[in-house]
């Protein structure tokens, strides 16, 4: 039984480029603000899910292509693909501050 994002991703809802890798996507998520545009596959067997996954993942939060310009008014044109140091850089930054969080919520 699929739920949620999974449930609302649309086909065919027009081509264009996946906010997180910048490849041609054809699936649109219905319940995420925008529909932003991602890939489910990264091929044509299909057996590999790629942005989808990665954009509904904390460790991606604001190296992908619409992160950067809202948050760090970077033209969408200058956004390139991030690298596996980037990603890896990231999310070491979401760990930390979201045990810096949690720590401020129990004090």
């Amino acid at each position: 039984m699929k739920s949620g994002h999974e449930q609302t991703r649309r086909y065919g809802a027009g081509r264009g480029k996946g906010v997180v890798y910048g490849n041609i996507c054809y699936w649109k998520c219905a319940l995420c603000p925008g529909e932003p545009q991602m890939c489910l596959k990264d091929n044509k067997s299909g057996n590999k899910l790629l942005c989808a996954l990665d954009w509904h993942n904390d460790d991606y939060f604001g190296i992908c292509r619409p992160d950067r310009v809202k948050y760090f008014n970077k033209a969408q044109c200058k956004w390139k693909k991030p690298t596996k140091n980037e990603v890896k850089k990231n999310a070491a930054h979401i760990k930390a501050f979201r045990v810096k969080r949690l720590v401020n919520e129990r004090e």
